[in-house]
C-alpha cells in the first residue's frame, strides 16, 4: 500500500513535495489534556516551541523533518513534554523501507479537535519570527 501527504511550508518539506510512504499502518497515541492552559506555549526559540509550531499549522512532522530543521535529535522528547504540557498529539507509526531493510517511524500530528485561536496563532507567528532571524 502507498501512502502520499502534501505539506506545503512544512518544515523539511519543499512547497508541493510529496512524501510516499510503503505499507502504512497506524496506531494511536495516548491523548493527554491539561485542563490547565497556563504554560501550554514553550518558548518559540526552543524546539519543543518550534516543533509545537509546525504541528498547529496542520503539518505532519517525523523526527528527520524537524531534527534536520533544528540540529537536534530529540523529537520524540520533544513530543513528549508537549504532550505533559497538555498538547494532544498524535503518532501515526508507519512502515517503510530503507535501502537494506523494512523498517517503521513515527508521524506526528496535532489532534484534530484543536482549534487554532488567537494564542496559537500568535505562537506559529513568533515561531516564524525566530526562525526567519535565524536565516
Amino acid at each position: 500500500m502507498t501512502h502520499q501527504t502534501e505539506t506545503p511550508g512544512c518544515a523539511g518539506t519543499q512547497s508541493g513535495a510529496k512524501q510516499t510512504v510503503v505499507g502504512a499502518e497506524s496506531t494511536e497515541s495516548i491523548v493527554l489534556r491539561s485542563p490547565n492552559q497556563e504554560g501550554r506555549f514553550p518558548p518559540p526559540d526552543t524546539c519543543a516551541g518550534q516543533l509545537l509550531a509546525e504541528l498547529l499549522r496542520g503539518c505532519e512532522v517525523t523526527h528527520r523533518t524537524i531534527d534536520g530543521e533544528a540540529n537536534t535529535m530529540c523529537t520524540a522528547v520533544n513530543v513528549a513534554r508537549l504532550r505533559r504540557r497538555g498538547w494532544p498529539i498524535v503518532t501515526e507509526m508507519r512502515a517503510s523501507r530503507n535501502q537494506f531493510e523494512a523498517m517503521r517511524f513515527g508521524v506526528y500530528r496535532i489532534d484534530e479537535d484543536v482549534e487554532i485561536g488567537e494564542r496559537e496563532q500568535a505562537h506559529i507567528d513568533a515561531c516564524l519570527k525566530v526562525r526567519g532571524s535565524l536565516i
